[in-house]
């Protein structure tokens, strides 16, 4: 399996698809209808509320929605890797361990605001990685800031990623300060617009919902969601230390890129932090720079046999996660 997707095939994106419908498959079993709650920001509220009459009789929209945008994100992510270079063959790895990690976990078989807005935040990071030597970058920085702030509409607590933002900036490009003022600008549009609807239409207590206050986060999940957490945090650790190996007969660009990305899992482990309730749901924001690093972990080694290894060893933590849904659904009975 390391092998195909090692290798710079065509249909490789058509092997990522039924690699996703693998492992996704389990989803389909246990379909939820999701609702919405008070916590929730307004534009996701908003997409839960249209989805509700098509799901109450359709489930399965859910769980086929989260296969088809976890599968667009891993083939944007893998493209966006190849094209900058950050690994001195073209290959699939990147969409591989993104698909692999996001079905580790159950609670990541729901359609949920990170999951949305982790779609913006990888085109956010592939922007800023393309702003190093771009003659008019004001466009890209305005559009940078308006939709990180239309992200925070859609999960709230997404607003941290202002700090992607600002360090990215400052890692991309020399100190402008009518850049900054436009990236400013455009963080502030969406708001802008958004309070003057809510004043307009008489709906000014409804502002609440795109501030948070934050929590710690707590998880109460089953034992394999911890071992797919220690495979992963090993896996990624190892990753780093490959690319960190080989960092340096890289071109300046693609060595930002790296900084950038390690930026960006930063910030993406920091969210959960400031979240607005407890869950795991949230950890998927850190799957998209994760798979980058995993892949890392999967290309390097000479030895073959140690990736596959690792690749089979996660595949069987989602198996295990399934069949602890399957006890927890009563369908199996485990000691």
């Amino acid at each position: 399996m390391i092998g195909t997707f090692k290798a710079n095939i065509p249909y490789n994106n058509f092997l990522l698809l039924l690699y996703a419908i693998v492992l996704r498959l389990p989803s389909f079993l246990f379909p939820e209808v999701i609702l919405p709650t008070d916590e929730d920001a307004t534009l996701y509220k908003y997409l839960l509320t249209l989805l509700k009459p098509a799901g109450s009789s359709f489930p399965l929209i859910y769980p086929l929605i989260c296969l088809v945008l976890l599968y667009a994100q891993a083939v944007w992510i893998n493209k966006i890797i190849n094209l900058q270079k950050l690994f001195a063959r073209p290959n699939y790895l990147t969409g591989m361990g993104y698909l692999l990690v996001t079905a580790m976990f159950t609670d990541w078989y729901r359609l949920s605001a990170p999951m949305l807005v982790s779609t913006i935040f990888i085109w956010v990071w592939s922007k800023l990685i393309n702003l190093h030597g771009e003659k008019s970058p004001k466009t890209t920085i305005f559009n940078i800031g308006f939709f990180t702030s239309v992200a925070a509409f859609i999960y709230t607590p997404g607003i941290a990623f202002i700090i992607l933002i600002m360090v990215g900036l400052t890692i991309a490009r020399p100190f402008q300060l009518t850049e900054w003022l436009i990236g400013l600008i455009g963080l502030i549009t969406p708001y802008y617009f958004f309070a003057s609807w809510l004043y307009l239409t008489y709906r000014w207590g409804t502002m609440k919902n795109i501030f948070f206050s934050p929590h710690l986060p707590k998880m109460d999940e089953p034992l394999w969601t911890f071992v797919g957490i220690i495979a992963i945090f090993f896996t990624v650790v190892l990753g780093i230390f490959f690319i960190q190996q080989n960092m340096m007969r890289q071109i300046v660009k693609a060595r930002k890129s790296w900084q950038l990305l390690y930026l960006y899992f930063a910030v993406a482990v920091l969210v959960p932090f400031i979240n607005t309730v407890t869950g795991f749901d949230f950890w998927i924001l850190a799957a998209a720079p994760s798979s980058v690093f995993i892949a890392g972990a999967f290309y390097y080694p000479d030895k073959k046999l140690f990736p596959q290894i690792i690749h089979w060893c996660m595949v069987g933590i989602c198996i295990a996660a399934f069949v602890a849904l399957l006890n927890e659904k009563g369908i199996v009975f485990l000691p």
